[in-house]
């Protein structure tokens, strides 16, 4: 979809009307990050998996800046439209349409919702692009490496519980088509697509005290091709049973906050990562460490980031973050080619600005 066809858009959502005016406000909200980072020791980094943004030995802003804007229009009383575009660095900055749904509200307590959104599978899958929703300058990015990141669908969405412990449930199901994974092209090489059928998910979210759980498990059929004419790459050409699980919990201890999260993608591999976060006032500081194994060893590595949050104002926050990437894979993923004798280590330097609007 072009920038012009997206502005048109845009402004539809944004045209006054009566109709809407009698249903409450236009809501509009923007978000964005402005990151610049400098492999600087190692030859690069992918800080995004999805979007393959990646810092090589040169200070780069792209790889991680982004600029978001979300709207929710009131069609009726209890339906609402919702849009989100997007323009990520690691894409050349072009716009797209992420997300683009209906709610129906059914009651208070519960809702469907239809059409595309994000795949609800990790604790912060639905704040992912937003920086300023949480402290480190990205999320660990060896756990949140899945490559189909929305889906078009269905999402029944269930508030229940009591005040002293809410409880969220969602049922999901749909499709996603990806013609183009760039994270699996850039791992192995030949263009590869991949299609989701009959993609079943469910969630649990709920708060206790001091603790945190939420809990998803998601099954789909996975259809996996190669354009590839090449004989060599034609086990590319696969069909799976797949299933991804994923478990996050926190523990809030005045300041301090520990949390972690696992999940494992079957048949492929298993992740996570736990950190330490103290927040002063304004100030924010963590440790965090990460790992990714992949099934039979192919792939094994982890990171150790250190990171500082600055609260500049209530919609804009300063980030100093380094990390060390360390591969002890078969085959190191993040080594550039034609550099056969690299251990794809690295240590990236990076800061940035979040804010909202």
């Amino acid at each position: 979809m072009t920038c012009r066809k997206l502005l048109i858009l845009l402004s539809l959502f944004l045209l006054p009307s009566p109709s809407f005016a009698d249903l409450g406000d236009i809501q509009v909200r923007g978000f964005g990050s402005i990151v610049a980072g400098v492999v600087v020791d190692g030859e690069r980094y992918v800080a995004d998996y999805p979007n393959v943004g990646i810092y090589k030995d040169y200070l780069d802003l792209q790889p991680e800046s982004r600029l978001g804007l979300q709207a929710t229009v009131p069609l009726h009383e209890s339906i609402k439209v919702t849009a989100q575009l997007i323009s990520r660095g690691a894409n050349d900055f072009e716009v797209n349409l992420d997300w683009f749904y209906l709610t129906f509200d059914l009651t208070p307590d519960l809702n469907i919702q239809a059409g595309r959104m994000r795949m609800p599978v990790y604790k912060y899958s639905e704040f992912m692009d937003v920086g300023f929703a949480y402290d480190w300058i990205r999320v660990p990015s060896d756990t949140y490496s899945l490559d189909a990141v929305q889906y078009n669908g269905l999402s029944l969405n269930w508030m229940t519980g009591t005040d002293d412990i809410p409880i969220n449930i969602s049922f999901f199901t749909g499709a996603e088509n990806v013609e183009h994974t760039e994270l699996l092209t850039f791992i192995f090489g030949p263009p590869i697509a991949r299609e989701y059928k009959n993609i079943i998910g469910i969630v649990f979210d709920s708060s206790f005290s001091i603790f945190n759980l939420r809990v998803s498990y998601t099954e789909a059929e996975m259809l996996q091709r190669t354009s590839s004419t090449d004989p060599d790459v034609a086990f590319f050409n696969a069909d799976y049973d797949v299933s991804f699980f994923d478990v996050a919990l926190s523990v809030m201890l005045g300041p301090v906050e520990i949390l972690g999260e696992y999940n494992e993608y079957d048949p492929f591999y298993e992740s996570y990562f736990v950190s330490g976060i103290y927040r002063l006032d304004d100030y924010s500081f963590y440790v965090t460490w990460s790992e990714f194994k992949q099934s039979e060893g192919f792939e094994i590595h982890d990171t150790t980031s250190l990171g500082m949050r600055y609260n500049l104002n209530a919609n804009l926050a300063l980030k100093v973050d380094i990390s060390s990437f360390n591969d002890t894979g078969l085959f190191p993923v993040p080594s550039p080619p034609n550099t056969p004798d690299s251990d794809g280590d690295a240590v990236l330097l990076s800061t940035g600005i979040d804010f909202i609007f």
